[in-house]
Order: C-alpha cells, then structure tokens, then sequence
C-alpha cells in the first residue's frame, strides 16, 4: 500500500530567524496582493504560517508594521495599509467566513482578531503513519 505524505506538514526550521521565530517570508508577501509575489504562496499557507507563530506567542505585528511604514514612506504606496487591510481581511474572511465588518477595522484590530481566531483555531497533531506533526484548522 502506497502512503501518500500529506501537504499540511508542520516545518519548524522555516520559522527560525536570527533573533528567534519568525514569519517565513517577506512581509510583502502575505501584506500586498498587488504584488506578484502576494500570489506565490496560497491563502491557507499563510494562516499556517501566523497560526503557527500565534500558539507559540510569537508577536508577529512589529514586522508587518515596520514594512507598511515603510512603503507608506514612497508616495507611490500611500494606500499600503488598505491593501494589508483587505489582504487580513480576507483571511479572516476564509478563517472564520463572510462578514462585512472586517472591511472596516484597522489593520492593528485586523491583525489581533485574526490572532485570537487562530489561537483558537489552528491546531498541530502528529500523523502517526508518516511519523510527521501536521497542522490543521478547527
């Protein structure tokens, strides 16, 4: 019998940075979905990736807000933060489902109600077969 290995693998090594965990990628892109790179990389990867530093206490906030500052800084970003806005909105959208409400937080209430969702969502299990921790999402 062939053992098909699952895709929701838990990779504790990409989450490890210089001054301990981290998201994975670049904040642009989980934060801009104009950007090419924004598209690279699923939705569901991305909760993943914030659901895994979220139950560890990993205040990821910091990070995405030094990158919107710093596009907001170029004149050709001055709308940066709605686009990070609608970006966390969505996720919470396919999280926890439509609510229109989302569309009308700031992105710092966006960010810490896509936290406690997670928190309460994301969970990490072992596959005994394989011998793997996965993630998955009540």
């Amino acid at each position: 019998m062939i053992k098909i290995k699952p895709t929701n693998i838990v990779h504790e090594r990409a989450f490890e940075g210089f001054d301990g965990l981290q998201l994975p990628l670049s904040p642009r892109k989980y934060l801009d979905e104009f950007a090419s790179e924004f598209s690279y990389i699923d939705s569901r990867t991305k909760l993943y990736h914030f659901g895994y530093l979220s139950i560890r206490g990993v205040d990821f906030y910091k990070d995405l807000r030094e990158n919107i500052d710093e596009k907001m800084s170029d004149p050709r970003y001055q709308d940066y933060e709605n686009t990070a806005r609608h970006a966390f909105a969505g996720y919470l959208k396919e999280l926890c489902g439509d609510d229109d409400s989302y569309y009308h937080k700031s992105f710092e209430s966006l960010y810490h109600t896509l936290v406690g969702e997670l928190q309460a969502r994301y969970y990490e299990y072992e596959e005994y077969d394989i011998h793997e921790q996965c993630y998955a999402f009540r």
